[in-house]
């Protein structure tokens, strides 16, 4: 059978995928060498569709800080592709190759990648957000926290920012890692959880062995005015990342002047695929294309 065709009008984006991007190497095998971190980016496929500088948002997985692999959202990252931005998915180093702060200064080694890289990949870097689920969403919860400090500023292309403009933080566990360690320590101790307690591997002891560390990345203790904007999406079931321990840091956040959206949604467990329906997925790009 042959159909002759109407004329049909491009009415959203095309994209196209760059995989496996180098964009920092770190100490590895007992240090003693190196090996590349890498990002996938979804942006349009043309090349002079690049030339319209696009929102850039950046996702990290979750996996707590035991195990991850930067593939696993990128099928529903296309929908913020579709929509008008570009999305980076970054790997990180878990507490298997290095403890805190080492996930914090690659969050940030790739927010520096990405910016020195605008032009090719079609970014506008004054709008950027970061956004994660569970251990994804705490290390942007740090990244934004210390987001114009240059304590975890590591590595390559120095001369850029790692500062961006919103954070997006999908069921991350909250900014105190003291009370973290406890709840997660009785959930295992009740047989309520069946791992290591993967604060203590995160963060390299307990807290009373490294205060120092637990209060560094307890973002909680650290908020002050003028951070970007935060948007928190968190179930009341959740027991991996109890919501009590996620409202002290909204609270604190709200307090010191900085704007917040907080999403509660009762009756939802960690990472309940009602969180990446059209519904969820499109509240997300109307808060980013507000405030970035």
């Amino acid at each position: 059978m042959k159909k002759i065709m109407h004329e049909i009008q491009q009415t959203e984006l095309t994209i196209t995928l760059a995989s496996d991007i180098t964009y920092a190497h770190v100490p590895y095998w007992y240090g003693t060498i190196m090996r590349p971190l890498q990002m996938n980016i979804l942006m349009p496929k043309q090349p002079g569709e690049r030339k319209t500088k696009r929102p850039l948002f950046i996702f990290f997985c979750g996996g707590g800080v035991q195990v991850v692999n930067k593939d696993v959202w990128l099928p529903e990252m296309v929908y913020f592709a579709k929509r008008g931005f570009i999305v980076a998915c970054p790997e990180y180093r878990t507490y298997n190759d290095a403890v805190f702060p080492a996930q914090i200064e690659d969050a940030k080694a790739a927010i520096r990648f990405l910016k020195a890289h605008a032009d090719v990949y079609g970014i506008d870097p004054e709008r950027v957000a970061i956004g994660g689920e569970s251990a994804g969403g705490n290390i942007s919860l740090c990244a934004g926290v210390y987001n114009d400090e240059k304590e975890f500023d590591v590595g390559d292309y120095l001369d850029q920012s790692s500062s961006v403009q919103c954070v997006i933080n999908y069921y991350g566990g909250g900014g105190e890692r003291k009370e973290r360690w406890y709840e997660t320590q009785r959930q295992i101790d009740e047989g309520k959880r069946k791992s290591v307690n993967t604060i203590e591997q995160s963060l390299g002891g307990r807290p009373d062995q490294i205060p120092e560390v637990y209060d560094k990345a307890s973002v909680l203790y650290h908020v002050k005015p003028n951070l970007p904007k935060f948007m928190f999406i968190h179930g009341t079931e959740d027991k991996l990342s109890p919501i009590g321990l996620v409202d002290p840091l909204y609270e604190k956040l709200q307090e010191a002047g900085n704007y917040v959206e907080y999403y509660v949604f009762p009756g939802l467990e960690h990472g309940d695929d009602r969180f990446y329906q059209p519904e969820t997925k499109d509240m997300v790009i109307d808060f980013l294309n507000r405030c970035m």
